[in-house]
């Protein structure tokens, strides 16, 4: 196994059992250089809906980051944005997953990737500029919607499998 694949797992399982929190699940994948979007459709389809408490960062008022969202430089910000809307864990309740993740938990048979996702691949093409992670994701993400899968339910490894291929 793959150095990467391992530490993908690893993030995947640490996500799953609610061990780091979503925020943490996002830092990680983007410091393997996944992209926000790319990292939370990875989150959907192999995490199970995590997002342990994160008391420590709900407690402090972070300043406003300068970082565009969707940038690498925001993930690295510990995925907090600028402007009037922040996220925050509420006391005892589990942070189930983002939008995605709710979408496949529902079940209803579509998900937002071809807008998330398949908007950075349509910006790549347009400038000559590969994508295959978010192409990946995309796919993915839709064939779950589309077989009504189960958030989690693909293994890391499956996806780092497929992403080899077709790289």
């Amino acid at each position: 196994m793959a150095l990467r694949e391992y530490i993908l797992q690893e993030i995947a399982t640490d996500y799953s059992d609610a061990l780091i929190t979503r925020r943490e699940a996002l830092r990680r994948l983007g410091l393997l250089g996944l992209g926000v979007s790319a990292a939370a459709a990875f989150l959907a389809a192999c995490g199970g809906g995590g997002g342990g408490d994160d008391k420590k960062a709900d407690a402090e008022d972070k300043p406003a980051r300068s970082a565009p969202p969707g940038t690498a430089a925001a993930v690295a910000e510990d995925v907090t944005f600028a402007g009037p809307m922040r996220m925050r864990p509420i006391d005892g309740q589990r942070h189930l997953g983002g939008s995605s993740w709710q979408s496949l938990a529902r079940g209803s048979g579509s998900v937002e990737a071809d807008y998330l996702n398949g908007e950075i691949v349509l910006l790549g093409r347009l400038q000559g500029v590969p994508t295959p992670v978010n192409e990946l994701a995309q796919r993915v993400a839709n064939r779950m919607a589309r077989e009504c899968a189960a958030p989690g339910s693909v293994a890391a490894a499956e996806i780092e499998a497929e992403l080899d291929v077709t790289s």
